[in-house]
Protein backbone atom coordinates (compact mmCIF):
# COMPACT_ATOMS: atom_id res chain seq x y z
CA UNK A 1 0.00 0.00 0.00
CA UNK A 2 1.37 3.22 -0.96
CA UNK A 3 -0.28 5.47 1.24
CA UNK A 4 -2.32 4.96 4.97
CA UNK A 5 -6.03 5.90 3.55
CA UNK A 6 -8.75 7.21 6.86
CA UNK A 7 -9.92 4.13 8.39
CA UNK A 8 -7.17 1.82 7.33
CA UNK A 9 -7.14 -0.95 9.80
CA UNK A 10 -3.46 -1.43 11.40
CA UNK A 11 -2.67 -5.08 10.20
CA UNK A 12 -2.78 -3.60 6.52
CA UNK A 13 -0.45 -0.60 7.11
CA UNK A 14 1.82 -2.44 9.20
CA UNK A 15 4.89 -2.94 6.58
CA UNK A 16 7.14 -4.58 9.21
CA UNK A 17 8.82 -7.39 7.29
CA UNK A 18 7.77 -10.86 8.44
CA UNK A 19 11.05 -12.33 10.22
CA UNK A 20 11.75 -15.29 12.99
CA UNK A 21 14.66 -13.58 14.64
CA UNK A 22 15.48 -17.13 16.38
CA UNK A 23 16.34 -18.60 12.93
CA UNK A 24 17.27 -15.54 10.50
CA UNK A 25 18.47 -11.71 10.20
CA UNK A 26 18.56 -9.39 7.87
CA UNK A 27 20.74 -8.97 5.03
CA UNK A 28 23.01 -6.13 6.00
CA UNK A 29 23.16 -4.78 2.48
CA UNK A 30 20.40 -5.37 0.99
CA UNK A 31 16.78 -4.34 1.69
CA UNK A 32 13.94 -7.19 1.19
CA UNK A 33 15.97 -10.25 1.98
CA UNK A 34 16.92 -12.06 5.10
CA UNK A 35 20.09 -14.88 5.56
CA UNK A 36 19.09 -17.71 7.86
CA UNK A 37 21.20 -18.61 11.05
CA UNK A 38 19.90 -22.17 11.19
CA UNK A 39 18.72 -25.01 8.72
CA UNK A 40 14.51 -24.13 9.23
CA UNK A 41 11.67 -23.83 6.69
CA UNK A 42 10.22 -20.78 5.01
CA UNK A 43 6.31 -20.26 4.76
CA UNK A 44 5.76 -20.57 0.83
CA UNK A 45 2.07 -18.40 1.80
CA UNK A 46 3.29 -15.76 4.67
CA UNK A 47 6.85 -15.91 4.33
CA UNK A 48 7.57 -16.85 8.12
CA UNK A 49 10.47 -18.77 8.90
CA UNK A 50 10.19 -21.43 11.44
CA UNK A 51 11.55 -24.90 12.56
CA UNK A 52 12.18 -28.10 10.49
CA UNK A 53 10.16 -30.03 13.47
CA UNK A 54 7.17 -28.57 12.41
CA UNK A 55 5.06 -29.14 9.59
CA UNK A 56 1.97 -26.07 9.66
CA UNK A 57 2.99 -22.22 9.76
CA UNK A 58 2.74 -21.26 13.40
CA UNK A 59 1.35 -18.32 11.76
CA UNK A 60 -1.06 -18.92 9.04
CA UNK A 61 -1.23 -22.55 9.33
CA UNK A 62 -0.36 -23.54 5.73
CA UNK A 63 0.93 -26.77 5.24
CA UNK A 64 3.31 -25.42 2.03
CA UNK A 65 6.81 -24.80 2.94
CA UNK A 66 10.58 -24.31 1.42
CA UNK A 67 13.08 -26.03 2.82
CA UNK A 68 16.16 -23.47 3.89
CA UNK A 69 19.75 -24.55 4.77
CA UNK A 70 21.81 -22.50 7.19
CA UNK A 71 23.15 -19.76 6.01
CA UNK A 72 20.44 -19.32 2.64
CA UNK A 73 19.14 -16.11 1.26
CA UNK A 74 15.79 -15.77 0.94
CA UNK A 75 13.08 -13.06 -0.21
CA UNK A 76 11.44 -11.13 3.24
CA UNK A 77 7.72 -10.59 3.03
CA UNK A 78 5.95 -7.74 4.71
CA UNK A 79 2.75 -8.33 6.99
CA UNK A 80 0.92 -6.66 5.33
CA UNK A 81 0.84 -8.76 2.03
CA UNK A 82 -1.09 -11.43 4.38
CA UNK A 83 -3.28 -9.88 7.01
CA UNK A 84 -6.24 -10.52 4.98
CA UNK A 85 -6.41 -13.78 5.28
CA UNK A 86 -6.10 -13.95 8.56
CA UNK A 87 -9.21 -12.46 9.61
CA UNK A 88 -12.41 -14.04 10.25
CA UNK A 89 -15.07 -14.17 8.18
CA UNK A 90 -18.41 -13.21 9.82
CA UNK A 91 -20.48 -11.99 6.75
CA UNK A 92 -21.22 -13.71 3.91
CA UNK A 93 -20.25 -12.10 0.76
CA UNK A 94 -23.67 -12.61 -0.64
CA UNK A 95 -25.17 -8.99 -1.08
CA UNK A 96 -28.68 -8.11 -1.36
CA UNK A 97 -29.05 -4.53 -2.82
CA UNK A 98 -32.22 -2.59 -3.66
CA UNK A 99 -31.72 -0.38 -6.83
CA UNK A 100 -34.20 2.44 -5.81
CA UNK A 101 -33.03 3.17 -2.25
CA UNK A 102 -29.98 1.44 -2.22
CA UNK A 103 -29.78 -0.08 0.92
CA UNK A 104 -27.91 -3.33 1.12
CA UNK A 105 -28.89 -6.30 2.88
CA UNK A 106 -26.55 -8.65 4.30
CA UNK A 107 -26.50 -11.91 6.64
CA UNK A 108 -24.30 -13.63 9.00
CA UNK A 109 -21.57 -16.03 7.31
CA UNK A 110 -22.28 -20.04 8.84
CA UNK A 111 -19.97 -22.12 7.75
CA UNK A 112 -20.78 -26.14 6.43
CA UNK A 113 -18.43 -28.37 4.10
CA UNK A 114 -20.39 -29.78 1.25
CA UNK A 115 -18.54 -32.68 -0.32
CA UNK A 116 -18.69 -32.23 -4.41
CA UNK A 117 -17.56 -34.32 -7.58
CA UNK A 118 -16.95 -32.96 -10.46
CA UNK A 119 -17.89 -35.13 -13.55
CA UNK A 120 -15.70 -34.28 -16.05
CA UNK A 121 -12.13 -33.93 -14.20
CA UNK A 122 -13.41 -37.05 -12.02
CA UNK A 123 -12.10 -34.51 -8.92
CA UNK A 124 -13.21 -35.10 -5.06
CA UNK A 125 -13.49 -31.56 -3.55
CA UNK A 126 -14.99 -29.82 -0.61
CA UNK A 127 -16.86 -26.82 -0.65
CA UNK A 128 -16.70 -24.44 2.05
CA UNK A 129 -20.00 -22.63 1.56
CA UNK A 130 -22.48 -20.51 3.55
CA UNK A 131 -25.49 -22.51 5.22
CA UNK A 132 -28.08 -19.12 4.68
CA UNK A 133 -27.36 -19.11 0.88
CA UNK A 134 -25.60 -22.13 0.16
CA UNK A 135 -22.49 -19.41 -1.52
CA UNK A 136 -19.41 -21.39 -2.18
CA UNK A 137 -16.15 -19.94 -1.39
CA UNK A 138 -13.29 -22.22 -2.50
CA UNK A 139 -12.72 -25.73 -3.21
CA UNK A 140 -10.40 -27.46 -0.62
CA UNK A 141 -8.92 -31.12 -0.25
CA UNK A 142 -9.18 -32.24 -3.63
CA UNK A 143 -7.79 -35.85 -4.69
CA UNK A 144 -9.04 -38.38 -7.68
CA UNK A 145 -12.89 -39.54 -7.05
CA UNK A 146 -13.45 -43.02 -6.28
CA UNK A 147 -15.94 -44.99 -8.51
CA UNK A 148 -18.46 -45.12 -5.82
CA UNK A 149 -18.47 -41.55 -5.21
CA UNK A 150 -18.40 -40.70 -9.09
CA UNK A 151 -21.52 -43.52 -9.10
CA UNK A 152 -22.92 -41.02 -6.35
CA UNK A 153 -22.70 -38.20 -7.68
CA UNK A 154 -24.25 -39.33 -11.35
CA UNK A 155 -27.11 -40.41 -8.95
CA UNK A 156 -27.57 -36.95 -6.96
CA UNK A 157 -25.96 -38.13 -3.64
CA UNK A 158 -23.17 -36.05 -3.78
CA UNK A 159 -23.44 -32.25 -5.14
CA UNK A 160 -21.84 -31.20 -8.54
CA UNK A 161 -19.26 -28.07 -7.92
CA UNK A 162 -20.97 -24.83 -7.84
CA UNK A 163 -20.43 -22.77 -11.19
CA UNK A 164 -19.27 -19.61 -9.23
CA UNK A 165 -16.84 -19.13 -6.27
CA UNK A 166 -17.46 -16.02 -4.17
CA UNK A 167 -15.27 -13.00 -4.65
CA UNK A 168 -13.99 -14.29 -8.41
CA UNK A 169 -15.35 -11.59 -9.95
CA UNK A 170 -18.14 -13.87 -12.49
CA UNK A 171 -20.85 -14.30 -9.68
CA UNK A 172 -23.85 -12.88 -11.03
Amino acid sequence: MSYNRAGTPPDLSDDSWRLNPTLAHPHPYQKGLGITDAACRHCAFCGMQFSLKESLCPDCGSPTSNLLKANARFSLTPRNVTAQSNRQVNLCWTIDEDPISGDVKRHKFEEIIVPVVDLTTGEYREEPRCRVCGTAYSRINGRTATADEIAKAKAGKISLPTKFLAGAGTNP
